[in-house]
């Protein structure tokens, strides 16, 4: 016999929470929440609840990304990362009160501008030296190791 099973929020939060704000891969995530909870979650479960945070909180992630392009002063960094294996971008704009996180396949102009918070921007702009950056005619640019990644060891 096979019922459905539904998982209430906190459950659900828990899932988004070990997979994007830990950064736990699915399959462990899933074993975690089954080793402290006895819930069976698949991997795939994982990743419909974190398809769904990310549509709740498009708006949100856009009215950030607007702010921090009009933003006086923004840091400005990129790391790598494996999504299936493959690597790909960790793109962060951040001010002093709001910080961005985008992946991307590249790394270069292409991704920066697909995320389209740096593009056509009057303001400071701090980052490492990254050439990609010193194509941002509209800023002003600033060297400095970027207050995004001031806490991360890299």
């Amino acid at each position: 016999m096979t019922e459905l099973v539904q998982y209430g929020p906190n459950v659900r939060t828990l899932g988004v929470h070990l997979t994007q704000g830990q950064m736990l891969p699915y399959a462990r995530a899933a074993e975690l929440i089954h080793d402290v909870y006895g819930l069976s979650v698949s991997p795939a479960t994982l990743l419909a609840w974190v398809a769904e945070a990310r549509a709740a909180l498009q708006a949100t992630a856009d009215r950030i990304a607007d702010r921090l392009h009009a933003a006086p002063v923004l840091s400005a960094d990129e790391l790598g990362l494996r999504v299936a294996g493959k690597l790909h971008w960790l793109h962060i704009v951040a001010s002093d009160t709001l910080r961005w996180y985008g992946v991307h396949t590249k790394r270069g102009m292409s991704a920066i501008e697909a995320h389209g918070i740096l593009p056509k921007r009057l303001g400071v702009l701090e980052h490492d030296c990254w050439a990609p950056y010193w194509r941002l005619d509209d800023s002003v640019h600033a060297f400095a190791m970027p207050t995004c990644c001031a806490n991360w060891s890299m």
